[in-house]
């Protein structure tokens, strides 16, 4: 004999699928827009390249996919735009939101933390993501919640202020410090049959030094 289930779980399952379905429509990856701008981008252009195996064979010219995929994006942001944000006011507020969406496109220019501290004798590397050999605080900036600060590319004021966490860490541990540098090196990963560039580009970059820290109140 079969029961059937309270109010109290059926308001809980609602509740659920209300929660699994606001978070799918905001993980959805749809990535950046298309646009003749991003076409134009060497990495995109070889993502085209390859899908030009298909649509030559369906009967489309180079400039008439390109010109369908930048009608596409376009009306699949436009939709995503009108659905997401009124559902980010809601998530905002509550605290339940993710700052994260599904994998859209694999990443070919990925980016590493490097923390340098300096002397004034000698500059040393302190910290390198994904590098044994400087895994000075490796466990706070390996935790995905400091991660979310630092892997997403963006010069925001929560990034300043890791920074500044970081240049006090070092100078508390080390009272020879008098400068320390957070930076993203930015590196180039290709095809399995391309090797990785030994290059990077170095990109939101905080330089702090002792007197910086002292005058804002974070270090004696």
């Amino acid at each position: 004999m079969t029961h059937a289930p309270s109010r109290h779980a059926s308001l809980r399952a609602a509740l659920i699928a209300v929660v699994l379905s606001v978070h799918g429509i905001l993980a959805v990856p749809l990535g950046e827009a298309v646009t003749t701008a991003s076409l134009a981008r060497a990495d995109v252009g070889k993502e085209v390249d390859r899908w030009m195996g298909l649509a030559g064979a369906m009967g489309f010219s180079r400039p008439q996919f390109e010109a369908l995929l930048i009608d596409a994006s376009a009306v699949l942001q436009g939709i995503d735009k009108a659905v997401s944000r009124p559902l980010k006011r809601l998530v905002r507020p509550t605290g339940t939101g993710q700052g994260w969406a599904l994998f859209a496109v694999p990443e070919e220019r990925p980016r590493q933390l490097v923390v340098t501290a300096s002397t004034p004798s000698q500059n040393r590397v302190l910290f390198r993501m994904r590098d044994p050999a400087h895994r000075w605080l490796d466990g706070p900036l390996r935790y995905r919640r400091l991660r979310g600060i630092h892997d997403r590319g963006r010069r925001t004021g929560s990034y300043k202020d890791l920074a500044a966490w970081i240049a006090v860490q070092a100078m508390r541990e080390d009272p020879t410090v008098t400068r320390v540098e957070v930076v993203q090196r930015k590196g180039h990963v290709g095809t399995p049959d391309a090797p990785r560039s030994p290059t990077t580009e170095p990109t939101l970059r905080v330089t702090l030094t002792r007197d910086d820290l002292v005058r804002r109140g974070l270090l004696p």
